[in-house]
């Protein structure tokens, strides 16, 4: 789905995604061909906060993107 999604945006920057497996999450990013996978975070310990962090660091990231458009 990141390569599909990275075509279709026709542009240079990453491309980023999370799977999450029952309690654990993980985050990734595209660029070019690399893949680059976080740590396992796991939901029911102090991850959770991490977790947090990483979204509304994507939610700024994303907003930043919109104004530029």
């Amino acid at each position: 789905a990141m390569l599909a999604m990275q075509k279709l945006n026709e542009d240079e920057n990453p491309v980023y995604g999370c799977y999450i497996v029952g309690q654990m999450w993980v985050f990734m990013a595209l660029e070019d061909k690399k893949y680059t996978f976080s740590k396992a975070f796991k939901v029911d310990d102090d991850d959770i906060f991490d977790i947090y962090g990483i979204l509304k660091s994507l939610k700024w990231h994303i907003e930043q993107r919109i104004k530029c458009e």
